[in-house]
């Protein structure tokens, strides 16, 4: 059995009380974005597994020259 004085009740009482107003704001912003990805996918519809994996790869192959660019650049300086 533990024991705690009423002063450490009284903390942690109000210790969680925050810790539900977070989980409350923390679910009210979670239904919030939810509903904006909602209404933006259905402005933007998700283009198809192939597309998404070659806008994907095109990304990644801008990043590693701009990468490559950079060091190309330090090196010579």
């Amino acid at each position: 059995m533990i024991t705690i004085t009423t002063t450490q009740a009284k903390k942690l009482q109000t210790y969680l009380k925050g810790m539900e107003d977070h989980l409350a704001m923390a679910n009210s912003f979670k239904e919030k974005a939810g509903l904006l990805i909602e209404e933006i996918g259905g402005l933007y519809p998700r283009p198809s597994k192939g597309k998404r994996d070659e806008v994907v790869s095109n990304a990644l192959a801008k990043r590693q020259s701009a990468f490559k660019k950079k060091l190309q650049k330090g090196t010579n300086n």
